[in-house]
């Protein structure tokens, strides 16, 4: 659906240039959905009893209940965790440095570089639009998306001048494919959104037609067993914060008004010395010498039995791992036991490229190339992966080495070598094809040598050539009979 290009390439990019100044041009603002804030509007102050709300209740509304709801509790909740929050974080930056490059003609490139990359996000750049896509992708069951500003956000052929991330949390999907999208602005105002107009990105769409498209993002897959590890954590938290209510301990022979009283004292002498960490035990002396003071402990909350701290935090990266489709030592250093060894690191590695960054990059690849650039503009990611060239180039090796063993062996001939290794993917077509053609070269050359070495030997069945040989045979005969 990529648009036409019309004028010739010189000529749209002078006019791309046109409109792009040393700033984002107020173009391109204009012609956004969204309502920017002007300088003096402060910016928006969080309430903090919602605030409150949302780290003392962790339940979230099941999928597909309501889309909206869940994704705006999944996107408070993430932030409270600080193992998903730092692997949200680490995906994305990892993503933001995939290093990538267009191809076509070098004047639209150019043109293109400023408006769409540069200034990307209405100026932000094209790092700060991929950061923000990301937060989205992975924490939002209703993904990411781009508004494409054209020069005529009216017509669909129109050139892309800007790309700008629009909040998630903003926009509601339609299921109508002419205008698939209502994007609500901080003002209220709701745009219909046609399918030139916007693009999304899920990473796991659902097959279920009544939610257009909505999807599973990461924070969904890990969200039960981050539920878990946060009320480890705000466990730990609270025994050693000094303000938490351990155990119930029933005391017999005292009274309860002398115990309350007792650790009222015991609190105000604490808060004294601004003590909220840790608190003394409180002792309380038998008012009565002969009485029998006897008291049981009922522990309020405690962690589960056989609770093994290193076991958890191991399986709950390994469950984080395969969640966001990367590699455990993305996360964590590859442990041993049974969750695998360190001989295991590569072929790990080498499968997780496969997975959760391959499906990122094709997403924005396809995206860019369909919706966003000219048809003879190609955007590609270049990520360089040093550990998993090392890797194939090792394999390669052996495989090159056994053929030529095969070869040395009479096994096969250089030529099924060389076809084998095309159906490796160890050697080119075209490499292979000039290989034949300097083999066939070589062999008619050596054929004409030999021609002319042909040539210039006697010929048998020369008269003269018979007539010496023949004197030559009587001479020899001569001697012979002499000796």
């Amino acid at each position: 659906m990529g648009f036409q290009i019309i004028p010739l390439d010189e000529a749209l990019a002078d006019a791309v240039n046109d409109t792009i100044e040393k700033s984002i041009t107020p173009e391109a603002e204009s012609r956004s959905v969204r309502d920017l804030p002007n300088a003096e509007e402060r910016s928006p102050m969080a309430n903090s009893f919602i605030l409150q709300a949302v780290v003392a209740q962790d339940d979230i509304v099941p999928w597909g209940a309501n889309v909206q709801l869940r994704d705006s509790q999944l996107r408070d909740f993430y932030i409270t965790e600080p193992f998903l929050h730092s692997a949200v974080y680490s995906n994305s930056v990892r993503n933001t440095n995939f290093e990538y490059e267009l191809e076509g003609p070098e004047a639209l490139v150019e043109a293109l570089k400023k408006p769409i990359f540069d200034l990307a996000d209405l100026g932000g750049g094209w790092m700060q639009l991929i950061m923000k896509t990301c937060a989205d992708y992975y924490t939002q069951d209703n993904g990411a998306f781009w508004e494409l500003i054209r020069a005529d956000n009216n017509d669909e052929n129109s050139p892309v001048i800007n790309i700008a991330h629009l909040d998630a949390w903003r926009i509601l999907r339609t299921g109508n494919p002419n205008t698939p999208y209502v994007y609500t602005d901080r003002n209220g105002g709701r745009h219909k959104m046609k399918w030139f107009q916007v693009t999304s990105l899920v990473e796991m769409p659902s097959p279920l037609e009544t939610m257009h498209g909505v999807g599973h993002s990461a924070v969904s897959r890990i969200l039960r067993a981050s539920q878990i590890l946060k009320d480890i954590s705000v466990y730990k938290h609270e025994k050693v914060s000094g303000s938490f209510s351990r155990a119930i301990h029933l005391v017999s022979g005292v009274s309860s008004k002398v115990v309350s009283d007792t650790m009222a004292q015991a609190r105000e002498y604490a808060q004294n010395r601004n003590l909220t960490r840790y608190r003394q035990p409180v002792v309380l002396g038998s008012v009565d010498p002969s009485a029998n003071v006897s008291s049981v402990q009922i522990d309020l909350a405690t962690l589960p039995d056989a609770f093994d701290e290193d076991t958890t935090y191991r399986w709950y990266v390994a469950q984080m791992a395969m969640a966001f489709g990367t590699d455990y030592q993305d996360f964590a250093p590859l442990p041993g036991g049974n969750l695998g060894t360190s001989q295991q690191s590569e072929i790990q590695h080498r499968k997780s490229r496969g997975k959760g960054p391959a499906h990122f990059m094709n997403l924005i690849e396809h995206t860019m190339n369909t919706y966003v650039l000219p048809d003879n503009v190609e955007f590609r990611y270049n990520a360089q992966d040093i550990e998993t060239d090392q890797i194939v180039a090792r394999v390669t090796s052996v495989r090159a080495k056994t053929r030529a063993d095969r070869i040395k062996s009479g096994e096969i001939s250089p030529r099924v070598a060389r076809l084998l290794a095309i159906k490796d993917g160890d050697l080119e077509p075209e490499e292979f094809e000039e290989m034949e053609r300097e083999d066939a070269k070589r062999e008619a050359e050596e054929r004409e040598a030999q021609a002319r070495i042909d040539d210039r030997s006697p010929r048998a069945d020369d008269p003269n050539v018979r007539r010496e040989m023949n004197a030559e045979g009587e001479e020899n005969d001569a001697t012979n009979n002499i000796r």
